[in-house]
């Protein structure tokens, strides 16, 4: 060995020694694969000033060998990814075992009373429904009130397991129409013509029931069929559910027949009769904390009713549940409209806590008594975003999420029955999620109710992830409520 590569050799070595130096410096207990990274280009960089090749490649790779043994050897962190993109900031561990981002998020109750503080999900399971029941044990109301309960999973026997989606029979998916999904007005069990303009005058009182005379065939108006027979059902739609077998994501329309999850994703409650929400003060925080200012108000939705002579009798019943000192005669109310005034909100919450409602798909609700008579029909005829921007802050905002559906309904002898269905597209799929197929949870008259949606959707291949940033202008890319998850019905009255 001559003197130049001797020389060059021992500050090679020297450099060596500097740069593991380096980074062995005020290590953490347990660091990311970035911050590994960052460091062993920091190191090499320290060698670079000392050494020339052709020894110093030999050093860099000594060197890289001896950063990685040590990282390895109880240094490196989890880091698996949360169901919102987050990674696990707890020491390697065994993917089983529990896991933690450090990110808190606020969170509310299926019944919107109580806010408390959620962890970063690492399951589908924790966000959807261990965080719900949680937080019912500390809300004085979640576990009083009337709840509908979704179709789960009930085993037969001890030896259950996960179904294999991938290898079920395509004899055992459900098809569905494309067709009708395009076209998802809301359901009416009657004739209907076309929604009503929207832009109508301001509403005088918080009478949700009204009478007034019209010729105009251009409202929105359904004929009420007193005994009509309901539609044949599928029989494939009613096959007797596995107990053998669970479905490991959630339900969506291409789920297998007869597969049904461990645990709801969705939540339908009943906070009380109708009385409990006023138009003119809007949700009181007391009631449904977080709410920004002017944005705690729902909207309605007016649907007419025109009395034909085979539904006067209907009409009469109707009229004794209005207080009226002169009921009218079942002849007299022919050829009358009744106005059923349903109350209708789509709430938005961010991960601090903020909740607000929609005016319409692309504008957040500023006002109270100023909110247009019908101004419901924005959101019942419309698909609405699943994502859409907070108002909370004007720079940079937080995500919000469509997270509750709040409907008040009539005093008037309808059912109103709910079918929600929310379109989310990723890469490989379009899914179209629902609480169940074949339920249509039937809401009691004159009662405020409202629907929790999930807080994050899984399909067929994992979790979907929700976005780190949206505007109004693409918000519906990211997934939507579709319109028509309103179907109104009669009565059936003595």
């Amino acid at each position: 060995m001559d003197i130049d590569e001797k020389f060059f050799t021992e500050c090679c070595e020297h450099g060596l020694e500097l740069g593991l130096k380096h980074y062995k410096n005020m290590l953490p207990h347990h660091y990311s694969s970035e911050f590994h990274e960052q460091m062993i280009f920091q190191s090499c960089e320290i060698i670079s000033n000392y050494g020339r090749p052709p020894q110093i490649d030999s050093y860099l790779t000594e060197l890289r060998q001896l950063c990685d043994e040590i990282w390895r050897n109880g240094k490196q962190q989890c880091e698996l990814l949360s169901l919102r993109n987050n990674p696990c900031i707890m020491p390697k561990h065994d993917s089983n075992e529990d896991h933690s981002s450090g990110i808190v998020y606020i969170s509310t109750c299926n019944c919107g009373r109580t806010q408390g503080r959620r962890d970063d999900p690492y399951t589908i399971r924790q966000a959807n429904y261990d965080f719900y029941q949680v937080l019912a044990k500390s809300c004085p109301a979640c576990s009083k009130l009337d709840k509908f309960d979704f179709s789960v999973f009930e085993p037969s026997t001890n030896d259950f397991r996960a179904a294999e989606l991938e290898r079920t029979s395509t004899e055992l998916k459900e098809s569905f129409d494309k067709q009708s999904l395009n076209d998802h007005s809301p359901i009416f069990t009657s004739s209907q013509s076309q929604p009503a303009n929207l832009s109508l005058g301001s509403i005088d009182n918080e009478d949700q029931n009204n009478t007034y005379e019209s010729d105009d065939d251009s409202v929105n108006e359904i004929v009420i069929k007193v005994g009509s027979t309901p539609a044949n059902v599928d029989k494939n739609m009613l096959r007797q559910p596995s107990t053998t077998e669970y479905l490991p994501g959630m339900i969506h329309m291409s789920s297998p027949v007869g597969l049904l999850p461990q645990f709801p994703s969705w939540s339908l409650v009943c906070v009380g009769p109708s009385s409990v929400y006023s138009h003119n003060s809007g949700l009181p925080e007391h009631a449904q904390s977080g709410f920004l200012s002017q944005a705690n108000f729902l909207l309605p939705w007016d649907v007419h009713v025109r009395v034909t002579t085979s539904t006067a009798s209907w009409a009469a019943t109707y009229e004794k549940t209005r207080s009226r000192k002169k009921p009218h005669s079942p002849h007299d109310l022919e050829g009358q409209v009744f106005v059923l005034k349903i109350f209708v909100g789509c709430e938005y919450e961010c991960t601090r806590g903020h909740r607000f409602i929609m005016n319409s798909p692309d504008q957040v609700l500023r006002g109270g008594s100023t909110i247009p008579r019908d101004s419901g029909s924005k959101i019942v005829f419309n698909d609405m975003p699943l994502y859409f921007p907070c108002p909370c802050r004007s720079g940079n905002p937080k995500v919000a999420q469509l997270l509750r559906v709040h409907i008040v309904t009539p005093k008037a002898p309808v059912d109103i029955s709910i079918d929600p269905k929310v379109r989310i597209a990723d890469q490989k799929k379009n899914y179209i999620f629902t609480p169940g197929k074949n339920q249509s949870p039937k809401l009691t008259q004159s009662s405020y109710w409202i629907l929790r949606l999930p807080y994050i959707y899984q399909g067929d291949d994992g979790p979907l992830v929700p976005p780190s940033e949206v505007t109004a202008s693409n918000a519906m890319l990211y997934g939507c409520l579709l319109s028509g998850m309103y179907e109104i019905s009669e009565s059936c009255t003595d």
